[in-house]
């Protein structure tokens, strides 16, 4: 057999002030060409994976390894993280944090002008790269003011615009919606068809069922599960993953019935992107799914209900009062805002003091054993003293989530959260959800996981071009949603 092109020898890690090993004695050897999808649930060691196949670990992360690790031959304790990505394409699940310049063809630029390659080789791979994901229209724009979607592009160009050997992505699909879910998986399909490695770290496996050659499960560390694609994904179909709430019949309130009022609302960004003439209503004690593609409007409009960005036309009442006549701390008192990047909310040194930040910046009585509580029930209370940056992916969600609501919002503004997370999460979140709407809040949630919505959400509004394409309840929404669906797995 010939030499792997990634090479793990009785591996460990644990990361300081952790007692426990994030990763421990893995061996695993990964062929020239492979299509490898590295799965497992949140905090049970992934990232902890793709970090010591880029050089992050140790070079960046620092803590206590044992074993060894090669890729293309090379040791990667004895080899800078520079010379590992001349060859290794990364693309982060968190794009944002690697965006350094004013424009997206800067941005796919800079590893080529790093590198010193000259102006006509430099132009062409950004012109072919931007033309396979479909980027030509976005080349001028300022990466950090396009949707989080188009980011995720960006940064999968950024990865790929010098034909890497290996390309490692770290939920590569997360926060797209379905058209270019499809378009990154036909991407992948013809790095597959060019013998390229490619390696992907994700919850949604199914999605590369067509692509993936192996399947590797990791848990608490260890790899648990190493299977053919096809095997991995017939075992796994055989585990029961349905919803089961308790939705009660909430007595009408005496209040008025519609808690936010939206009037010919108008607002428009310096790249020319509106919203423009919005008019709708949200009724009291309600979920509603915020849904439509990369760019639509979807996160602006849910910034300006939460007061995030200042309106250029019409009306926006939150429980009868204009929004623009509340003081911050009042919307705080009224709004829970939960954004894509979990840790835009973080201010505090431990989490424990996260989750009662807002409860103490509103003046609100905090209580210690409440926060103890909730903090069990998510499985963060180990956690309790940790930094809220020291966390998993998944944990930082459920965190911002928790955050959001100790100080008991009427409204929860909640954008992408299931991003990055595990079946075991995204079933957590929906019944805190229920139980919340249940409790007579009203929850307003953008996504893309359209199967996720419909399971729990009272009605769906259509977001396309910064206005609203339509407004259906859930039964109108199952049916649309099923025919529309995209299973590039089939």
């Amino acid at each position: 057999m010939k030499e792997p092109i990634i090479s793990f020898e009785n591996y460990s890690f644990r990361y300081h002030l952790r007692q426990k090993e994030a990763l421990s004695n893995i061996n695993l050897k990964i062929q020239n060409g492979e299509f490898v999808v590295i799965t497992g649930s949140s905090g049970s060691g992934k990232s902890t994976l793709c970090y010591s196949i880029i050089g992050l670990i140790p070079h960046f992360y620092s803590g206590d390894v044992t074993g060894e690790i090669t890729t293309n031959t090379h040791n990667v304790f004895d080899t800078s993280i520079s010379e590992i990505t001349e060859k290794t394409g990364y693309i982060s699940q968190r794009i944002e944090t690697s965006l350094t310049t004013p424009y997206v063809f800067t941005e796919i630029a800079f590893p080529l002008e790093y590198r010193n390659y000259d102006k006509q080789t430099l132009c062409s791979k950004i012109i072919s790269t931007s033309n396979n994901l479909k980027l030509e229209d976005l080349l001028h724009r300022d990466p950090n003011q396009i949707s989080e979607g188009e980011k995720q592009k960006v940064g999968f160009a950024c990865s790929t615009v010098m034909d890497p050997d290996i390309i490692i992505a770290d939920e590569p699909l997360s926060n797209l919606d379905r058209k270019n879910r499809l378009m990154i998986l036909n991407v992948l399909e013809e790095l597959k068809k060019r013998k390229k490695t490619i390696i992907v770290f994700t919850h949604n496996y199914e999605y590369y069922e067509a692509l993936a050659t192996r399947i590797i499960e990791i848990k608490e560390g260890k790899i648990s599960r190493d299977l053919p694609s096809k095997s991995f994904i017939t075992i796994s179909n055989m585990n029961d993953k349905s919803y089961s709430f308790e939705i009660k019949d909430n007595k009408k309130s005496e209040k008025k019935d519609s808690i936010i009022e939206v009037e010919k609302l108008g607002f428009v960004f310096d790249s020319g992107f509106q919203i423009q003439d919005l008019s709708f209503e949200i009724k009291r004690n309600r979920i509603i799914g915020i849904v439509g593609e990369n760019g639509s409007g979807k996160t602006t409009f849910l910034k300006l209900l939460a007061g995030l960005l200042t309106k250029k036309a019409g009306i926006i009442r939150v429980d009868g009062k204009e929004l623009e006549s509340l003081e911050g701390y009042e919307i705080a008192n009224i709004l829970g805002y939960v954004s894509q990047d979990p840790e835009k909310h973080f201010f505090e040194e431990t989490t424990i003091d996260e989750i009662a930040f807002v409860s103490k910046n509103i003046r609100k009585t905090v209580n210690n054993e409440e926060i103890s509580l909730i903090m069990k029930e998510s499985g963060l209370f180990s956690y309790k003293e940790y930094s809220p940056h020291s966390l998993s992916h998944g944990e930082k969600r459920r965190l911002a989530f928790l955050s959001s609501i100790h100080h008991n919002p009427d409204i929860l503004l909640i954008d992408e959260i299931t991003n990055g997370l595990d079946y075991d999460n995204k079933k957590w979140l929906a019944k805190q959800f229920v139980e919340l709407k249940n409790k007579g809040k009203t929850i307003i949630i953008i996504s893309h996981e359209w199967e996720w919505l419909r399971e729990f959400v009272d009605e769906i509004v259509y977001f396309e071009d910064g206005g609203i394409k339509s407004h259906m309840d859930i039964k109108l929404f199952k049916q649309f949603s099923e025919e529309e669906e995209v299973r590039p797995w089939e």
